[in-house]
């Protein structure tokens, strides 16, 4: 990370998720499950910019691709979280996510269920 991170020592977190997942599953009537979790995830990431003295969170989320990120959502997601949200691809549809991750050799190529997946079972 540090050719993308001049003057710092950028670090990406990955949390395994699968404890939210669960316990969020446990409400099977509720109709925002992507939302509470994307909102519990940036409240996390509040944490850790608490913990290590961070002054923002960077995500890879693009408008409208998906319900958790169109801009009303986006909007409430964010709200009162107390560390700017930078969103670089923004304006990216999914393609251009994928090309340019790969271009910055930062594409994870593994087989992985997409997000909005995640709580689909409890819906049907």
């Amino acid at each position: 990370m540090d050719k993308y991170s001049i003057g710092y020592n950028a670090k990406i977190f990955i949390i395994d998720g699968s404890k939210l997942v669960t316990a969020i599953s446990e409400h099977p009537d509720q109709m925002y499950t992507n939302i509470i979790f994307k909102k519990l995830l940036y409240e996390y990431a509040e944490y850790l910019c608490e913990k290590y003295g961070y002054n923002g969170m960077v995500t890879g989320e693009s408008i409208g691709q998906v319900s958790s990120q169109t801009p009303q959502n986006l909007m409430l997601i964010s709200e009162g979280i107390k560390y700017p949200v930078y969103r670089p691809l923004i304006g990216f549809d999914k393609e251009e996510t994928i090309n340019y991750s790969k271009s910055k050799s930062l594409f994870m190529n593994q087989s992985s269920a997409e997000f909005c997946s995640l709580f689909q079972k409890i819906r049907e």
